[in-house]
């Protein structure tokens, strides 16, 4: 009964994971056909939602806020949260399968969750900022 249950969460899971992902790809490449067009494009729409995690909205004065370029920014568009719950759902998933013969310790699973959440980011972050950056 347990099993058929973590396996329902699994599944629920990873489609969810995937609804995240086409709602990153829609607003990123057909924002202005969708369903999201109608609500606020200050934080909906890619085109000017990615400058809120500047201070005044612009590049050059910085991050907004402490985290708002690297681990926080999910808090400030919708493209960005839509990735933050996408990762989280997939990591969700693998928690729940590694979870689904063994008997982990709900503080096991949370510093699991904590630390996969890491070693995605930390690699993400030097990738997009350091290695692949566009020489400014």
């Amino acid at each position: 009964m347990i099993e058929e249950i973590v396996l329902t969460f699994i599944i629920l899971s990873w489609i969810s994971a995937a609804v995240c992902n086409a709602v990153m790809d829609v607003l990123a490449f057909k924002y202005k056909r969708s369903i999201f067009k109608t609500l606020n494009p200050n934080f909906w729409n890619p085109k000017i939602s990615w400058k809120n995690k500047y201070k005044n909205k612009n590049e050059k004065e910085g991050p907004a806020f402490f985290g708002s370029t690297t681990f926080l920014v999910f808090t400030t568009d919708a493209w960005h949260f839509f990735q933050f719950l996408c990762n989280s759902f997939i990591i969700l998933s693998i928690i729940l399968a590694f979870n689904l013969h063994k008997d982990v310790p709900l503080w096991l699973n949370i510093v699991f969750f904590i630390s996969l959440k890491i070693t995605w980011g930390v690699p993400f972050e030097l990738a997009y900022s350091k290695i692949f950056r566009d020489g400014r």
